[in-house]
């Protein structure tokens, strides 16, 4: 499944889905029979029918049952294998998006556009919230791709999170060597190769996915352990910039200086303005400058401008 293409439809996952679950469903029956057998359960044939209808009706008969007793017929057992089957399909689906994302979210590889919902927001340590046209052509005026062309994403498997099911988690280790000129942006000059090796910390990243199964936040460039690497415990652009030799101002005077650019056009951003941020990230957002319909000359990936989901 790592293997197939990022360019995938949403039918296609569908597909994909429906195909994981019909391969469970010779399993799930012989589970159900033997479960069956093992409740005191009358299992006839029918009993192995994979057809909801061929199920219905075969109670448990054991004369142990009181007044008080729930009767639990084969069917409610097989609906509870069914709802698990098609809950580990999805989540195994998921696992596997999230991993095409993570080998091509824009920053150390070209975006996977299609797996992004309109609504999408992209969470760093210092950077965020940024919509998602801001952060395409934030991270589109990076190219680190470019500037760093022998750079490799090693990704851990995605682990779906304990609490916030619909959120999958990983980290990602990257290495590259500063070989081509780093673009700034169309404003500010590129920066020349500098032949530094970039390796920093393992770096965790999580996906949150919504009802379509499109990434609806991305969150990552936070340095797991500082103690590793050779970017000071920097993650994402600072650890690029931390590579080829620019000096890194602290969090608070960042915040002071990137407001500059958000009053210019084609200028990376680091916070999205309020008006165009979905529901809950609102109150993050910056209330002055430029709104993205306004803050780029054109959309690089060709993606429409929407006004975010009201909460």
């Amino acid at each position: 499944f790592l293997q197939r293409s990022r360019t995938r439809t949403g039918i296609d996952q569908t597909t994909e889905l429906e195909a994981i679950r019909s391969s469970m469903w010779a399993s799930l029956a012989l589970i159900v029979a033997l479960a069956a057998s093992a409740s005191g359960f009358a299992t006839p044939r029918a009993a192995f029918s994979t057809t909801p209808a061929a199920r219905v009706g075969h109670t448990r008969t054991s004369p142990m049952l009181t007044a008080t007793e729930k009767t639990v017929t084969v069917a409610d057992v097989a609906q509870g294998f069914a709802e698990k089957v098609g809950d580990f399909a999805e989540a195994e689906m998921r696992k596997q998006l999230a991993m095409q994302w993570a080998q091509g979210d824009g920053f150390w590889q070209p975006p996977a556009v299609e797996l992004m919902a309109l609504d999408f927001v992209f969470l760093g340590g210092i950077i965020g919230p940024l919509s998602k046209v801001d952060y395409l052509n934030t991270v589109g005026s990076f190219e680190i791709y470019k500037s760093f062309p022998d750079v490799t994403v090693s990704v851990a498997p995605f682990t779906q999170d304990p609490v916030d099911t619909d959120r999958y988690w990983s980290v990602v280790r990257v290495k590259g060597t500063h070989t081509k000129p780093q673009s700034l942006g169309k404003i500010l000059p590129a920066l020349p190769a500098s032949r530094n090796k970039l390796e920093p910390g393992p770096q965790a990243i999580s996906v949150t996915f919504d009802k379509s199964n499109k990434i609806k936040q991305f969150t990552g460039g936070y340095v797991a352990d500082k103690r590793e690497g050779n970017t000071g415990g920097y993650g994402a652009f600072f650890a690029v910039l931390k590579t080829i030799g620019v000096p890194i101002p602290p969090p608070e005077l960042f915040t002071v200086l990137s407001i500059g650019g958000d009053f210019l056009k084609d200028t990376p951003k680091s916070v999205s303005h309020v008006e165009d941020l979905p529901g809950k990230f609102k109150k993050m957002g910056r209330s002055f400058g430029l709104r993205t319909a306004d803050a780029w000359s054109a959309n690089r990936f060709k993606e429409p401008t929407t006004e975010p989901k009201k909460a």
